[in-house]
């Protein structure tokens, strides 16, 4: 009687574990003949024939029929393949017992079956061979040998060769123009331009030259007084100082003076007229008024200042055109390194292209009409100045080295040095001519393949001496050759390797 078992698989069901589950199921139960393994409609599939084999593999050594309950077209193919059963439903399944020589129909593919008896028929083949013998063997053993050891010689040794050659510079110079309405570039060195716009700020100070005529200031300062007397002293608003009693009366102190006796103060004092006369140098004051010059000794510690005529140096309109055309004069006159900043790194400016815009903004210290020695002016200007891309200067000259003679010259990097001057004397005032000098680093060019074929089968010194007459060397080539002990190179070409230092292996 058949004894049957299911097993429903899961969405995350693989190989590994639909195996431990027919282990399970298998040891779980004794007398099993089938399991039926129910296949999820969704969830991952065995897509690997060799998952179906590993199953179906199990199956015959368990002796236990397996049934795939599925309608998924894809393992109804693959399993189909392995003669693994598939119904689309459990009802569907036969009931009928099988035979024990057909409950395993494990069918092998033609593929491997013609391989087997590919592998039967080469056996019996050799089985069938007459053997050689060992005396007619010796003569094609010693061919070989010899063959062998020639082999050795020719293929064997290797050398390594490392040189240095010497670096090495090629320079072109470059005659480019650009124009106002130049897009595109040409091949005869036409170079597109852009009109680009920045601000700058400029400063300058130019002397005054004007004067205005005004009422004068006062001179101020202070006196030291000392009461002397055994009564105090009160001393009036208005009372005058001066050098001595016998000149002019120069100065009055401001407010009224009560002095205790044996006491001192310090008062303030003014002028009595305007003007540059009454700035006093310190203990040029010594007498006061009567009848207080009995009792009261005078000091004058410090100077007296601020007096003036009212005559003033103050700037003019010609101080101020002055300034101005000083920074036009200093903004076209800007050095490249400067416009070049402000322009960006990426494009080179064509100074003679410099031009001035708009004034943006300008404070003037002191203004026009104001007292002050010079006149500061600050001034934002708006610059217009037209720019060449360096990239397409390097399009230009990469264009033209390329059109030259390359077969002696390699470069060491892509990288190209460059200066640009301009000729003002174009006399053309839409177009624009500037002289390019670059130069760029690199090495001479060697034929490696033809160097080595040159080389091969001659001595060491021989070798360096070939090598030196075609490359131009830093220092001495360094030659290595294995096996140790051989005095020549090999005369297999492709077993001489060339280590360049610049460029690598060859």
């Amino acid at each position: 009687m058949m004894k049957t078992e299911k097993i429903q698989l899961q969405p995350f069901d693989n190989i590994d574990s639909i195996l431990d589950k027919l282990n399970q199921t298998y040891q779980a139960t004794y007398g099993l003949t089938q399991i039926q393994i129910l296949w999820q409609r969704r969830g991952k599939l065995l897509d690997d024939p060799l998952d179906f084999g590993r199953i179906s593999g199990w199956a015959e050594r368990n002796h236990v029929k397996l049934v795939f309950v599925s309608s998924n077209e894809q393992i109804m193919r693959k399993a189909a393949e392995h003669n693994i059963p598939v119904c689309p439903e459990v009802d569907s399944i036969p009931v009928a017992g099988t035979n024990r020589k057909d409950r395993f129909p494990m069918k092998r593919s033609e593929s491997v079956r013609a391989i087997r008896i590919a592998k039967l028929k080469s056996e019996r083949d050799q089985l069938r061979e007459k053997k050689v013998p060992v005396s007619s063997e010796l003569p094609l053993f010693l061919v070989a040998m010899v063959a062998v050891v020639f082999l050795f010689f020719l293929i064997v040794p290797h050398a390594v060769i490392s040189i240095q050659p010497v670096e090495t510079k090629r320079e072109i110079i470059l005659p480019l123009w650009t124009s106002n309405t130049l897009e595109t570039m040409t091949l005869n060195g036409g170079v597109p331009s852009e009109l680009m716009r920045f601000t700058v700020e400029k400063t300058v100070t130019v002397p005054a030259s004007g004067t205005i005529q005004s009422a004068g200031t006062l001179s101020t300062g202070t006196l030291r007084l000392t009461n002397v007397c055994d009564q105090r002293q009160l001393i009036p608003s208005g009372t005058h100082f001066s050098a001595s009693a016998d000149q002019p009366w120069l100065f009055h102190n401001l407010t009224d003076i009560v002095l205790p006796a044996k006491t001192e103060t310090t008062i303030p004092i003014e002028a009595d007229k305007p003007g540059d006369s009454f700035n006093l140098p310190a203990q040029s004051i010594h007498a006061i008024e009567v009848p207080y010059d009995r009792c009261i000794q005078i000091i004058q510690d410090q100077p007296t200042s601020g007096g003036s005529d009212g005559i003033f140096i103050t700037p003019t309109q010609a101080d101020y055109d002055a300034a101005v055309k000083k920074i036009r004069q200093e903004i076209l006159s800007m050095p490249a390194a400067e416009v070049q900043e402000k322009a960006g790194n990426l494009r080179v400016p064509l100074m003679q292209t410099l031009k001035i815009g708009n004034l943006i903004s300008e404070k003037s210290d002191p203004l026009i009409g104001y007292a002050g020695k010079t006149l500061t002016l600050t001034q934002t200007i708006e610059v217009e100045v037209r720019t060449i891309s360096r990239q397409l200067i390097i399009q230009q000259i990469r264009m033209n080295l390329e059109a030259g003679s390359q077969n002696a010259f390699i470069p060491i990097n892509d990288s190209i040095q460059f200066s640009v001057s301009e000729k003002t004397d174009s006399g053309n005032d839409d177009q624009y001519e500037l002289e390019v000098r670059a130069s760029q680093s690199g090495v001479q060019f060697v034929d490696y393949s033809e160097l080595r074929e040159l080389i091969s089968g001659k001595t060491i010194q021989d070798a360096k001496k070939t090598i030196r007459e075609h490359i131009n060397l830093e220092s001495e080539p360094s030659i290595k050759i294995w096996p140790k002990g051989l005095s020549r190179l090999p005369f297999v070409s492709s077993n001489i390797l060339i280590e360049d230092q610049q460029w690598g292996e060859f």
